[in-house]
């Protein structure tokens, strides 16, 4: 992304990776932020005018722009705006099939007037069979526990401090973790998220988490009221709760989970027992936890059962995780 005539351009050479991040990296990822916003907001303003469309469907690499989709729905140019959840590259994938399905088999196309995605729960999934039988192979302790008592346990962990691993059900499809293949802590702990970034995600400490909060709760918390399920947007915390946030938290990114089944008894446990006096901000938050994706920097998500897949990665940090659950398949 940064060639020659990039450092020619901006008068010297890229960061080396590792290395001090300075002011200079800092100015230029705002400078290069804000044209980006500029010239999407334009952009928008222009189709809006050309096509007298009220609604906005937005795909590619940019997209996955929080901060510049925060602004645009902010903007009020478009009624509506809908992100694919996989919206780089990989998301082709999607559209090829949906073109062969509709444009060579002809089959109609049924438009709900609501997000007929659902989830974007597309990738595998594993029995508790397959993955007992990976983590036997790797000497991992664990204990089965049922249920009905899974959703207290984990609020529980979470609200004493420790850091979760969440594998549940199919994985998410695209960059984004979305309650399936999630690492959950508490918001409410001033020292998580330089935990999560250093010791378990191995990157740099100032990366943002999205909170995660039941969709009932979302316009108490937050300047909107729209779903936003893919975790697309960044919007701002709305200013009668602003006082009871710190600075790192105002302006975030968010996710509220209307889909999953499990994910919602997750937060609703954390909202009515052990997390109960947290705000519904975090990765959980409304359990509180500032979630990730189930990986560590350059190494995919975890997906498989395989022995290698449970060794490295999240299970190989400065710091384990406290514990992985293996949610509602």
């Amino acid at each position: 992304m940064i060639n020659e005539k990039f450092e020619k351009l901006f008068g010297g050479p890229r960061r080396k990776p590792e290395a001090l991040i300075t002011g200079r990296e800092f100015d230029l990822a705002a400078s290069i932020q804000l044209v980006l916003e500029h010239a999407l907001l334009r952009l928008a303003k222009s189709v809006r005018v050309q096509t007298g469309q009220t609604a906005l469907c937005l795909a590619g690499g940019v997209s996955l722009n929080c901060i510049a989709n925060g602004k645009l729905l902010k903007a009020r140019i478009f009624d509506d705006i809908w992100v694919r959840p996989a919206a780089g590259d990989s998301g082709g994938a999607l559209g090829a099939a949906l073109a062969g399905w509709h444009m060579e088999k002809k089959q109609p196309r049924k438009f709900t007037g609501v997000d007929s995605m659902k989830s974007a729960l597309l990738g595998s999934s594993y029995s508790n069979d397959e993955v007992e039988t990976a983590l036997m192979s790797c000497g991992a302790v664990f204990r089965p526990v049922a249920e009905s008592e899974m959703f207290d346990e984990v609020a529980d962990l979470l609200a004493e401090g420790n850091v979760v691993g969440w594998f549940q059900g199919r994985m998410e499809f695209g960059p984004r973790s979305l309650g399936a293949r999630a690492i959950l802590g508490d918001a409410r702990n001033v020292t998580m998220q330089s935990v999560l970034n250093l010791k378990i995600k191995n990157r740099e400490s100032f990366r943002p988490f999205a909170p995660a909060i039941l969709e009932e709760h979302v316009s108490a918390w937050f300047e909107t009221d729209r779903p936003s399920p893919y975790m697309l947007f960044v919007v701002d915390v709305a200013r009668i709760r602003r006082r009871a946030l710190s600075e790192q938290e105002q302006g975030n990114s968010r996710e509220d989970y209307y889909v999953d089944p499990a994910a919602w008894i997750l937060l609703h446990n954390g909202v009515t027992g052990s997390l109960r006096e947290a705000p519904p901000l975090a990765p959980a938050s409304r359990l509180p936890p500032p979630h990730r994706s189930l990986n560590c920097r350059c190494l995919p998500l975890v997906s498989g059962q395989a022995p290698s897949k449970v060794r490295k990665g999240p299970l190989q940090t400065q710091q384990r995780l406290s514990s992985l659950i293996r949610g509602i398949a």
